[in-house]
């Protein structure tokens, strides 16, 4: 049976995802974040038990996420300074929707050199459609938002999500968001959605359109860190009850699902492992990072056949096989390119 100290000497974190509350102020359809509350928020002494567990000469991702955080921006300030104390050298990512970012928050931001994630997944059709409670004036509010924090020197690296409605429009979505100065943009579609044989070779037709476009800016833009190759890592995610699952494809399921694979808790004054589960789940992973050119988007996608191995609804496996033949035409378009990104940055 393996313990936390074991855990973390056999295996690399890629991410320490917290989403630390369910509170959002959005409802947005294709959310992977499902069946939340919409109260329930960790307090920032749990949170500080986490962080004081993680080794120190480790690296890290530290994603602050939700929910909506900038509901609980006081939670997200201690939890930026604190890491930052401990964690000087780590970057942090905020994952946020923008609506209530304002010139104090951009300031700290600025200030600990914080990466802001927006969710936009292009024109205002594109987030109208798909996320539930984006006006025209909220909307505008996003985009003002971004302007905001590019004017005050902060990376802003959003996610565009691509709906399967919304493979046609993926390259004049692109050129918008393009268009707004941001500093990388990650290119995803959405998890779980319906997928059928028709949107694989639209999306492929698409994606080659917004590589060629990126090319001749620079090739700086399209972020393919999930088609990069990597050793042995899971990640944290931490809950807003306290609970750490391995990976964020664990949020798509009810809580009678999750509570299959939290390996994890954080109490009041220390992180309990669940022995039998997490060495369950290492044999696992150690068996999947025997196969050549693993990268990160496959492990997640692993975990997904996890999932599905017990879903009720066989169609899911369809949509899902859909989905990771566009996951690899991605990875096959990407890794042409990252070659002559690593050769340039070096």
């Amino acid at each position: 049976m393996f313990s936390i100290e074991q855990l973390f000497r056999v295996v690399s974190i890629e991410h320490v995802w917290m989403f630390f509350t369910d509170r959002c102020n959005l409802n947005c359809e294709y959310c992977f974040f499902k069946h939340r509350s919409n109260k329930t928020t960790l307090s920032f002494n749990r949170i500080k038990v986490l962080i004081d567990t993680l080794p120190p000469e480790k690296y890290y991702n530290f994603v602050i996420s939700g929910g909506e955080p900038l509901m609980e921006w006081d939670t997200v300030s201690k939890i930026i300074s604190y890491v930052k104390s401990k964690f000087s050298k780590c970057p942090i990512i905020l994952q946020t929707n923008g609506i209530l970012l304002n010139k104090g928050m951009a300031a700290c931001l600025r200030a600990n050199d914080v990466c802001v994630e927006h969710g936009i997944d292009g024109r205002f059709a594109a987030n109208f459609r798909h996320r539930k409670g984006v006006s025209e004036k909220r909307f505008d509010d996003i985009l003002k938002s971004i302007e905001l924090v590019l004017q005050m020197g902060v990376s802003v690296n959003p996610t565009m999500a691509i709906h399967p409605d919304e493979t046609e429009d993926m390259c004049e979505n692109f050129k918008f968001l393009s268009s707004l100065g941001l500093y990388s943009m990650d290119v995803h579609p959405t998890l779980l959605e319906k997928w059928e044989k028709r949107h694989i070779h639209i999306f492929e037709k698409e994606y080659l359109k917004i590589i060629a476009l990126d090319m001749k800016q620079g090739g700086r833009l399209i972020c393919k860190d999930y088609n990069i190759p990597k050793g042995f890592r899971l990640d944290l995610v931490v809950m807003p009850d306290g609970n750490i699952l391995p990976n964020w494809v664990y949020l798509t399921q009810p809580p009678e699902i999750k509570q299959k694979y939290f390996f994890l808790k954080i109490g009041e004054t220390a992180v309990k492992a669940d022995k039998k589960k997490l060495s369950f789940l290492l044999k696992l992973y150690d068996e999947f990072y025997k196969r050549p050119g693993v990268t990160y988007r496959d492990f997640s996608n692993f975990n997904v056949e996890l999932l599905l191995k017990d879903a009720p609804d066989k169609t899911a496996e369809r949509y899902f096989e859909n989905y990771k033949r566009i996951c690899d035409i991605t990875r096959k378009i990407d890794q042409k390119v990252i070659p002559k990104e690593i050769r340039r940055r070096k």
